[in-house]
């Protein structure tokens, strides 16, 4: 959902014939909708592990998984709020404001994507801890959830850090109470260039082939188990249940 930003007048949302009528619908009905549904998904999400018993709330599975929908949540809706950059004449809002700016270059730009990416490491962790559990490997079935989560919360700050320095925030023209997002020399240089493609290659490749390579893994070894149980409970039932017990 994150991309590149629009600093200009509404007139810059809104290109020649049919093509700028449809990306004004898109950002200002299809987007908002798909945000207002995942933030209330997300939400009822959060408000049913909740009601989990305290027992099962106690495991940092749980709680890496209740971050997760909350961060889901907060994310949705602070992203619902971008029609009101792209909307074009379809609101005419001017995105010239002080406020809108800031939500802009803050907001949508850097916190938003910083919590994207706190999502992927977050889930990274979960399939982590589903692999340990079916292969018993109790050094990486975290346990201290406040540690990691604020470490994970860390670097998800720092990895998007250098966007607060691509864009200044400039007075617009003869000043009349309107400002403009600046493109600075550090995002067009060498450095600036690479920093760019970096975090965006984590955030989307890097992040989704770990994800997705873990979970095969453990759907591997998952079948495997299902397979072994099933032969020992055939010719030993009760060692097959003192298997089950022992690793679920």
């Amino acid at each position: 959902m994150n991309s590149s930003l629009l600093t200009e007048t509404n007139q810059t949302l809104t290109n020649e014939g049919g093509k700028g009528l449809f990306y004004e619908i898109y950002w200002t009905f299809l987007i908002p909708f798909i945000c207002f549904f995942g933030t209330i998904t997300n939400t009822i999400s959060v408000v049913c592990l909740i009601k989990i018993p305290n027992n099962v709330q106690n495991g940092s599975m749980f709680k890496f998984m209740l971050s997760n929908s909350a961060i889901n949540a907060v994310y949705e809706f602070l992203c619902g709020f971008i029609f009101l950059l792209r909307c074009g004449s379809l609101c005419n809002t001017n995105i010239s404001h002080l406020e809108l700016i800031i939500y802009n270059f803050v907001i949508w730009d850097y916190l938003t994507s910083s919590m994207a990416i706190l999502v992927n490491f977050n889930e990274i962790i979960m399939c982590i801890q589903r692999y340990s559990v079916i292969v018993n490997w109790k050094r990486f079935q975290f346990k201290r959830f406040n540690i990691i989560f604020s470490v994970l919360i860390f670097l998800s700050l720092i990895v998007y850090l250098p966007r607060l320095f691509f864009r200044t925030i400039n007075k617009k023209g003869s000043f009349n109470g309107e400002y403009q997002l600046v493109n600075t020399e550090f995002k067009s240089n060498t450095i600036g260039f690479l920093l760019d493609i970096l975090v965006s290659v984590i955030r989307g490749p890097v992040c989704l082939i770990i994800i997705i390579t873990i979970n095969i893994l453990t759907g591997i070894k998952f079948v495997k188990l299902i397979k072994k149980k099933k032969a020992l409970k055939r010719g030993h039932p009760k060692s097959g249940k003192f298997l089950i017990n022992k690793n679920f």
